[in-house]
């Protein structure tokens, strides 16, 4: 019967993450070229309007986590969450020109499910499951399925028939969701009922959207120093709690190392969405032959947005058996070897990429080279983002879990928003042109470099410090 009530609780837990992940990257995969083809906006405003999308992304779940841990609940957190995120869906749906105020609500609405999700999963599995890597890496290639399917129809489909497709497929999903939560919340002790009685706490919620919309609204003059700023705060915060915990020394360790790799990882990952975006449009070889007939004659741009959740599905499978064959035989590994050698995976993408630029023909790469190195970008997602995961939610405290997962995603959207920034060095290589290949050429080279250096870095700075987990 406890089986049974477990298998009930992953699964709908698994549900719902995949909701949030279908909603958000459907909207992430689209944002650039919407921005630029829709309304207009020029290359370099797409990526800083994305850039800070991105980072407000992952600092939603740093204000949702505190609010889910000290007001409402983690089951509750998710109600809300879905709740905003819908209302954003369809204000998106019903008037283009409340981008902005709908990708609020959206954003407010992942900053709430998101960091209450990890901490019920990680609850059910257990900090001591002896194959828990494993299993966060079965989780995140579900996922990934959503992603996938969430690129597809939002973001395809909205390219090829119209951008209203795209905000009505996000709108019957987190209708879904909320369906889902309506009926089998019980699972997860939900309590709508009760929710609604404490209306004072709910109040939080619609501050938080007023601030959100008024920082993305101005998402060009956000000052990058407070923005730091607010991140450093909120690690030290952890930092503090995390020195009262036990095994403190070791602790503090590995939240530092995990988020610094984290961040590394997402600068140089994250180029996927924006910087490769305007490469794929511009520069690859995008010929479709065989499809004439039925008015196909070209590959869409964000067709290559689908590859990665498609890999993602593929791979994380296999490498989860590895885990898994590699404990059964007691192969001993750190997780930062783990995560040093995603680094090193981003750095053969780079590479890839590379040399696609060198071997052009007349300004055009083929989409294959693209294909190889989004693989290489997934192996080195599947080595750290699982990983990062199962660490960050075994080592916080359970009173300030859900806080802890958002500090983390906190991280990776820091590191969205330099990313973005550093999408914009590619600016005068947006116009298609042989010309205009060499800025790529030596932006690939230069990552490609970056990423192999962080990935020695951070495999011998654990070894120095002592620190195994």
């Amino acid at each position: 019967m406890i089986s049974l009530i477990r298998g009930k609780n992953i699964a709908l837990i698994t549900l719902l993450a995949a909701i949030e992940r279908f909603v958000f990257n459907g909207l992430r995969s689209m944002v650039v070229l919407f921005l630029v083809k829709e309304l207009l906006y020029s290359n370099q405003n797409a990526f800083a309007t994305y850039g800070s999308l991105m980072m407000l992304s992952y600092l939603t779940p740093l204000v949702g986590g505190w609010i889910s841990d000290k007001y409402l609940g983690q089951e509750n957190s998710i109600f809300i969450g879905f709740l905003c995120s819908a209302i954003g869906s369809l204000l998106l749906y019903l008037d283009f020109t409340y981008f902005f105020l709908g990708a609020s609500f959206a954003l407010v609405g992942r900053g709430l499910v998101r960091p209450s999700i990890l901490p019920l999963l990680s609850q059910i599995i257990g900090k001591d499951s002896l194959n828990r890597d494993a299993q966060f890496t079965f989780f995140y290639a579900l996922m990934n399925l959503a992603t996938l399917f969430g690129t597809v129809m939002c973001a395809v489909l909205g390219e090829c028939l119209n951008w209203k497709v795209s905000f009505l497929m996000m709108l019957i999903a987190d209708c879904l969701a909320l369906f889902f939560l309506g009926f089998f919340g019980k699972y997860i002790k939900l309590s709508i009922a009760k929710l609604g009685q404490d209306l004072l706490k709910l109040l939080s919620v619609p501050i938080i959207i007023a601030i959100v919309y008024f920082f993305f609204n101005y998402a060009t003059i956000q000052p990058t120093f407070i923005i730091s700023f607010i991140l450093i705060s909120g690690i030290l915060v952890a930092l503090a709690t995390l020195f009262h915990a036990e095994n403190q020394t070791k602790n503090i360790k590995v939240f530092g190392l995990v988020i610094l790799i984290t961040v590394s990882f997402f600068i140089l990952y994250e180029q996927s969405g924006n910087s490769l975006v305007l490469f794929a449009e511009n520069y690859l070889d995008r010929t479709l032959k065989g499809f004439s007939n039925i008015g196909i004659t070209t590959i869409p741009t964000t067709f290559f947005q689908a590859i990665d959740p498609l890999f993602n599905l593929m791979l994380g499978f296999i490498l989860a058996l590895l885990w898994r064959y590699l404990k059964k035989y007691k192969i001993s590994y750190s997780i930062f070897t783990k995560m040093s050698a995603g680094l090193g995976m981003v750095s053969i993408g780079f590479l890839v990429l590379w040399i696609s630029t060198r071997l052009a023909t007349q300004g055009l790469v083929s989409p294959w080279f693209l294909i190889l190195a989004l693989m290489c970008f997934v192996i080195g997602e599947i080595c750290i983002m699982p990983t990062a995961m199962s660490a960050i939610t075994k080592i916080a405290p359970k009173k300030y879990a859900s806080f802890y997962v958002g500090i983390w995603y906190f991280s990776i959207g820091i590191a969205q928003y330099f990313s973005g920034k550093l999408a914009t060095l590619t600016s005068q290589g947006d116009t298609a042109g042989i010309e205009n290949l060499g800025f790529y050429t030596n932006f690939f080279n230069s990552l490609c470099l970056i990423s192999l250096g962080a990935a020695v870095t951070f495999f011998f700075i654990p070894l120095w410090l002592r620190i195994k987990l």
